[in-house]
């Protein structure tokens, strides 16, 4: 995914070919996509797996890198745009592959790493049977409730900074207030627990 999104420069180039660009970009964001639940459906189950005892507080520490990612995200478009000026413009290339910076950070820590096997595989649970499981009326009903919860989440965190940014008169104040409410975030996904 991140190599046919970084691809889609050279391949727009002096040509200016947008339709081999836009599938590029199109393509590549689908399998970053695809990447990104693949390790939400693994990581959520490993994470419960190797601490049953206190799995609520682990899973709490698990999704606060979501708030963590827009802290960072959001402090490197402060710190690379043009408009603030801060650390100097840098490509939209180099501002979006900075999130292979953690991916291979993550790889590295996972080399030689022995994880246990899944609960559902420890009990014998097929993987028919948990597909059959997602025809129950009360889970077709709770996708659907966070289905609506996501669509609620990403677009709100979308349009924060924009609409902070009106308010307060810039649209960098408003992104700073968005890195101050997402630190928030950060931090109580710690403390859930107690």
């Amino acid at each position: 995914g991140a190599a046919l999104c970084l691809g889609a420069s050279p391949a727009y180039g002096e040509a200016h070919n947008q339709a081999a660009a836009y599938n590029l970009l199109k393509w590549g964001q689908i399998l970053f996509a695809i990447g990104n639940g693949l390790a939400e459906a693994v990581v959520n189950p490993l994470v419960a797996t190797c601490f049953p005892r206190n799995r609520t507080h682990y899973l709490n520490i698990l999704h606060a890198g979501w708030p963590a990612g827009l802290v960072l995200g959001s402090l490197a478009n402060y710190f690379f745009d043009a408009k603030s000026g801060v650390a100097g413009h840098a490509s939209w290339e180099i501002q979006w592959a900075l999130f292979l910076v953690p991916v291979v950070l993550y790889g590295v820590m996972c080399l030689g790493q022995h994880f246990p096997k899944s609960e559902a595989s420890t009990k014998g649970v097929g993987i028919g049977s948990m597909l059959s499981e997602f025809a129950a009326p009360l889970l077709l009903f709770l996708l659907f409730i966070h289905a609506l919860v996501g669509y609620v989440e990403l677009g709100t965190d979308s349009w924060i900074s924009n609409i902070t940014g009106n308010i307060m008169a810039s649209p960098q104040k408003g992104l700073l207030l968005f890195v101050y409410t997402s630190t928030l975030m950060f931090l109580l996904r710690f403390i859930a627990g107690p």
